[in-house]
């Protein structure tokens, strides 16, 4: 499979693009008393322009707006596979851009609305390693907290997180378990407890999500383990067979089209060493010194004495 820059962070904000997704995902880990504040029925992605041209820039956030308390309100996710010590730095600095543009747009605005602002992690050191309290942003903790101006951000450590737990969180399960496994690459383990689970909520999941789960584990995956991965999809859901096999094929003839291509450039290669020593060769015959041997082909004069 070609490489793709930040996979597990591409794969993320395509799956949670989807709204029942992120609804499913947002009511697993938001506090009770603030899922019930919230209109799901009215959760919609935004295009991203409430966050600035720098953050679009470097950052993979995604804005929902959405019905809270029956007012306008906003939710900001942001995916993490590094951990940052400035994160809830960054997390605030999203909240208040997007409130900045807010204004812009509600020049008559008296009261700014509800943005919640989450951090999802599921980076190789676990569990997340740094304060979730902007306070520890700066050099003098103690003396900003004093003031009270900032509070802590919501980190959704996916680390530290069991897939037992994963598998209630309803549509969002799958990513979830495909993220948490987005350093082992053990695939295989996390549709295993997948199918294996009583909700077994993979059956309900849309064809474009599988699509998107099928290419996340192509794309970052051993073909093996990935190809074992499709069977064990393909076997618990026939109704989707066909649409998990036609990635698996898709699958297959890139892996061979890799190996013939990388099997051509190895041979191309093998050539060129092969005529570079016939060069050698026919100007040693021809009583060359070896610097200017070296100057034709490149070699070292230590390459070039173990020809003669």
């Amino acid at each position: 499979m070609k490489s793709i820059d930040k996979p597990h962070d591409r794969f993320a904000r395509a799956a949670l693009s989807d709204v029942t997704v992120a609804a499913d995902f947002l009511r697993a880990y938001l506090p009770r008393r603030v899922v019930k504040r919230i209109d799901f029925s009215t959760l919609e992605l935004t295009n991203g322009s409430f966050i600035d041209e720098y953050c679009r820039q470097y950052y993979t956030d995604l804005v929902y707006a959405c019905k809270i308390d029956k007012r306008d309100g906003y939710i900001i996710l942001e995916i993490q596979s590094t951990p940052d010590p400035l994160m809830a730095f960054r997390i605030h600095s999203y909240v208040v851009d997007l409130l900045k543009t807010y204004l812009k747009q509600h020049p008559n605005a008296k009261k700014l609305p509800s943005v919640i602002g989450l951090c999802v992690y599921h980076g190789k050191k676990s569990p997340y390693p740094y304060s979730t309290y902007i306070y520890d942003c700066f050099e003098v903790p103690e003396l900003v907290r004093r003031s009270r101006v900032f509070q802590e951000f919501q980190l959704i450590d996916l680390t530290t997180i069991s897939e037992k737990e994963m598998t209630s969180h309803g549509t969002a399960c799958l990513m979830e378990m495909l993220l948490k496994q987005s350093h082992t690459r053990d695939f295989v383990k996390a549709i295993n407890i997948l199918t294996d689970s009583p909700e077994h909520i993979l059956k309900d999941l849309k064809n474009e999500y599988f699509n998107q789960a099928a290419q996340y584990m192509g794309n970052v995956g051993n073909p093996i383990i990935v190809k074992k991965a499709l069977d064990l999809l393909s076997n618990a859901l026939p109704e989707k067979k066909e649409i998990i096999m036609t990635y698996a094929q898709q699958l297959r003839k890139e892996s061979k089209q890799e190996g013939m291509q990388l099997g051509r450039q190895e041979g191309m290669q093998l050539g060129r060493q092969e005529g570079i020593k016939e060069i050698v060769k026919n100007m040693l015959k021809q009583a060359c010194g070896t610097e200017l041997i070296a100057q034709v082909t490149g070699l070292s004069e230590e390459e070039i004495n173990k020809l003669k």
